[in-house]
């Protein structure tokens, strides 16, 4: 896949997503690389207590545009609005904004 346009703008410190179900605030480095999200414990960012969310569902990339959610070949899919996101395509949410998970929403919080 190609890589992310990025915008100008200031990358932030710090960045959260936010579980809706939960409030479970996830830290997702602001380093400018994509990071595995997923329900097994060997991803970089884990979600657990949902079977409906894949090991290995997404990778997530803090970038100057917003937070950047590439699905990973999910069975249950990535959702940046109600778009569906084809495996390995992405697309970018920005602050405060939501992206859906199989049937889980995060809301995207930087710090």
């Amino acid at each position: 896949p190609a890589a992310p346009t990025r915008r100008e703008g200031r990358v932030p410190s710090r960045a959260f997503v936010v579980r809706a179900a939960t409030g479970e605030r996830i830290e997702v480095p602001a380093d400018g690389a994509y990071h595995v999200v997923g329900r097994s414990v060997t991803s970089e960012l884990t979600v657990g207590g949902n079977g409906n969310i894949s090991r290995r569902h997404a990778e997530l990339a803090v970038l100057a545009d917003g937070l950047h959610v590439r699905d990973a070949g999910s069975a249950n899919g990535s959702f940046v609005g109600n778009r569906r996101l084809a495996a390995g395509t992405e697309a970018a949410v920005g602050p405060g904004e939501s992206f859906r998970l199989a049937d889980e929403v995060f809301r995207y919080e930087p710090a």
